[in-house]
């Protein structure tokens, strides 16, 4: 007769199962770390970049991206409020600073121009009317004065022979008073003259001071209108190519508003962009290297933005030789910005492992092995990278950063040619 099997029992079978499971498992673990120690991968190293160590010099440098535009352009405004009656040219026509571009309407600056010039020609009219009245009423005044002195004149003869008289008995000394009155009156009527003289030749002078200046004023207004009025001729600075017209004829235009854009694309110029983090790196004047696809041209920096901009510093490079046939409007470049030269140390051809002023992990040819070693870099150029410790002059290195990344758990690993 069966009997139930007892629930302790069959807790006991499960648990021995489970140790036994537990057990075989850690075996095949320990099994298997002991034979992947012992057999180590092989890689091809056909398959990676390999590069052997060498002593030289590096152009230290760090990288900043570059776009490539013309060295002269200008954007054309409007110097008036208008109407375009005529467009003598299109985008991409070849102009130069005697061809006009835009023909406006400017009959409203015209009669302008003709009021300023009646206005003129009435104020010089006036002041010549104002300089003739003053110069007539001086003259008078002069006349007056001289008739004055001769009477004073009179006056002190008379004066000088009565007292003559006087002193021999022959004249009454109130008829010596009165006539020393009329002396002593005549000279202070003379003075006063005198004065009212000085104080108008003061004042005609003043007020012609006065009408200079304000015909200076007026006649500088009908300058001003006449450059105006040929200056609404839109006309470019300087030759090139006209890259864009942003008006139609019969447009209203405003003043300042932007007509069009002109650009001198035989020359041209680097405007660079790098990280705010280097901003304290950059120094005018400081040289530059400039790579655009295959080609390199030179130059220095000319300009740094006084502020950064969404986390970023741009400057201006002005090249050596900026009419380079490579050299296109827009192309994108990249820019190696030089801090010194370090001569004489060991170098590796740049590639993507390169990480500034750190430690990498390396592998480099060892006999039948690739040794994983940690390499302190140092400064780069566009060419090559500066190695500060890890690795001597002759030996063999993968430059491939993904041989790295794949065998990071080992130290040494096989490889075939």
């Amino acid at each position: 007769m069966d009997r139930e099997i007892s629930i302790e029992f069959v807790k006991r079978r499960k648990r021995k199962k489970a140790i036994k499971l537990i057990i075989g498992f850690a075996i095949f673990s320990v099994v298997f770390v002991i034979l992947s120690g012992l057999i180590k991968p092989h890689v091809n190293l056909n398959n990676y970049k390999v590069a052997t160590a060498d002593c030289g010099n590096i152009e230290v440098s760090f990288s900043a991206y570059g776009l490539v535009i013309p060295q002269y352009s200008e954007v054309i405004t409007s110097p008036i409020s208008t109407t375009i009656l005529r467009v003598n040219f299109l985008s991409g026509d070849n102009v130069n600073e005697h061809d006009t571009l835009i023909i406006p309407d400017i009959q409203k600056e015209l009669n302008k121009y003709v009021s300023l010039q009646y206005e003129l020609a009435i104020n010089k009219n006036r002041s010549l009317r104002c300089v003739q009245e003053a110069n007539q009423k001086i003259n008078n005044l002069r006349l007056v004065l001289k008739a004055d002195s001769i009477k004073i004149e009179q006056l002190a003869s008379s004066w000088r022979k009565e007292k003559q008289l006087l002193d021999i008995g022959g004249e009454c000394q109130e008829k010596v008073d009165l006539i020393e009155m009329d002396y002593k009156i005549a000279k202070i009527n003379r003075d006063k003259l005198t004065q009212e003289y000085k104080s108008i030749t003061q004042l005609s002078a003043l007020d012609k001071n006065i009408q200079d200046i304000e015909l200076a004023i007026l006649s500088d207004k009908l300058d001003e209108q006449r450059l105006l009025i040929n200056n609404s001729f839109i006309r470019p600075k300087q030759s090139g190519v006209l890259t864009s017209v942003m008006v139609q004829p019969g447009q209203q235009i405003n003043i300042g508003q932007q007509i069009a854009t002109i650009a001198d694309i035989s020359k041209f110029k680097i405007v660079g962009t790098v990280p705010g983090k280097y901003a304290n790196r950059l120094n005018y004047n400081q040289k530059v290297k400039v790579y655009i696809q295959d080609s390199m041209v030179r130059g220095i920096i000319s300009g740094i933005a006084p502020e950064e901009k969404n986390e970023s510093v741009n400057f201006t490079v002005t090249l050596d030789n900026p009419t380079c046939n490579f050299l296109r409007a827009q192309l994108k470049t990249d820019v190696r910005i030089i801090q010194s030269l370090k001569q004489n140390v060991i170098r590796l051809p740049f590639e993507n492992y390169y990480q500034e002023d750190s430690f990498v992990e390396m592998f480099v040819v060892n006999g039948d092995v690739l040794e994983k070693r940690k390499v302190l870099l140092g400064g780069c150029s566009f060419d090559y990278v500066e190695v500060i410790s890890g690795i001597s002059t002759g030996e063999k290195v993968v430059l491939s950063k993904e041989l790295a990344e794949s065998y990071k758990s080992y130290k040494s690993i096989g490889f075939k040619n």
